[in-house]
């Protein structure tokens, strides 16, 4: 499951519930909800800073007094008293979003491979099969004043090489050359 990042609010106000909560309730009713951010948004209750039965509810909707649409994300559902605070605090479901969104970012993994020839297979590492395959050619030395142009595109790729089409503007094969490449994982 991955968790969606939900904004905060600055120092974290709080308010406290003007009216009880009982188990199953879609709405909670709070003294000031302007100390809340919009919705959708995470709302914690609990009753002392120490609270080690806090909860933490999505509402997504906010009325006069209101928080409405109420779903638990973490810890037990249970009765809360009016005078209950109720804050938008860093919970353990934010931390959660948090490594959610970093573990989704994809590894890029990059490399070179030197004297590239139009369709043949070059060997590379790059860990796993990558969902995209990035390449650019490197010219240095005599190909810096190549008096023909050579275009370069990828054809293929495996978890284990690539092949990339060389090609000059005359349509022949052209001649070897480095390509960097990166891997998309």
């Amino acid at each position: 499951m991955t968790n969606t990042l939900y904004p905060g609010k600055a120092n974290s106000p709080q308010t406290e519930l003007s009216a009880p909560y009982t188990i199953g309730d879609t709405t909670l009713h709070v003294t000031d909800n302007s100390v809340l951010p919009a919705a959708p948004n995470t709302v914690a209750l609990y009753a002392s800073p120490s609270d080690d039965t806090a909860v933490t509810f999505l509402y997504t909707g906010k009325g006069t007094g209101t928080l409405t649409g109420l779903a638990l994300l973490e810890g037990t559902d249970k009765d809360w008293d009016a005078g209950t605070f109720a804050a938008r605090t860093f919970t353990n479901y934010d931390w959660q979003a948090v490594i959610d969104a970093f573990s989704e970012r994809p590894v890029i993994v990059m490399g070179r491979a030197t004297n590239v020839e139009d369709g043949v297979p070059v060997s590379y590492a790059p860990g796993s099969l990558p969902k995209q395959v990035r390449i650019q050619p490197v010219a240095s030395g005599a190909d810096t004043y190549m008096t023909f142009m050579q275009f370069v595109s990828l054809e293929s790729f495996d978890e284990s090489s690539f092949i990339v089409n060389i090609k000059t503007n005359t349509g022949s094969s052209g001649n070897p050359m480095t390509i960097d490449w990166m891997a998309f994982l």
